[in-house]
């Protein structure tokens, strides 16, 4: 509500000054923390909304429901922890990334999303413009950094190396997020060179969780039904 509401209210019910400028300093607070909270949804430039309520986790049997949860209250960010979700293509990893970009966002953490691939191809042409380093400095101060799909389209050694200098930056500092539908150590045949693939893994996963959801995709299952249902 806007200070004239606020103020009209007031003149109809005894109050002493002080509870008044009380509310009227929640009301600026509020309003600050909303308008802070849209620009960190806005600035993280998620591919869509997605959120736990919408995750079925009796899809993924062998998911830990409980290991989930405790991790999307923040904690992994506070220690400077990664997280990598892998599994086939539906099961779920970016469902499960948006969302704790989306919580993270809510705990006011600054958060940037990216498909692997278009970020590769971000940093190449920042590069072409000069301003690579200033672009890496950025993306390494970012309290949460989501790339989805890495190694399912590989992109160039050039990008890679820029890509390992964020990550190097981030080592222990800040907090990354990978979902890959490839198995970790088949990253490097994926790319077809090692360096800085290799040095990229090996920083990602020494403070990591990570989550195996390679199960039949609920995707395909949910399509199933929806088949099943119409015959």
């Amino acid at each position: 509500r806007t200070y004239d509401t606020i103020a009209t209210e007031m003149t109809n019910i005894p109050q002493d000054t002080e509870k008044f400028l009380v509310r009227l300093l929640k009301t600026e607070i509020d309003r600050r923390d909303t308008n802070l909270q849209n620009r960190r949804l806005v600035s993280a430039k998620f591919s869509g909304y997605k959120t736990i309520e919408n995750f079925d986790f009796n899809e993924i049997k062998s998911l830990d429901k409980n290991l989930i949860l405790q991790l999307r209250e923040g904690s992994y960010i506070q220690e400077n922890n990664n997280i990598i979700f892998v599994g086939d293509p539906g099961t779920g990893k970016t469902h499960l990334s948006i969302d704790f970009g989306l919580q993270a966002c809510r705990l006011k953490y600054s958060v940037k999303f990216y498909k692997a691939i278009d970020l590769a191809n971000i940093l190449l042409e920042q590069a072409n413009h000069n301003n690579i380093q200033n672009y890496i400095s950025y993306l390494s101060k970012i309290d949460l950094l989501i790339l989805d799909g890495f190694a399912s389209i590989p992109f160039s050694k050039i990008a890679a190396d820029y890509l390992f200098q964020i990550i190097e930056n981030r080592y222990e500092k800040k907090s990354t997020i990978v979902s890959t539908n490839v198995d970790l150590d088949k990253w490097v045949s994926t790319f077809n060179f090692s360096s800085p693939i290799t040095n990229l893994l090996d920083h990602l996963i020494h403070h990591c969780h990570i989550i195996n959801m390679n199960e039949e995709s609920f995707r395909v299952k949910q399509q199933l039904r929806k088949l099943k249902t119409t015959c």
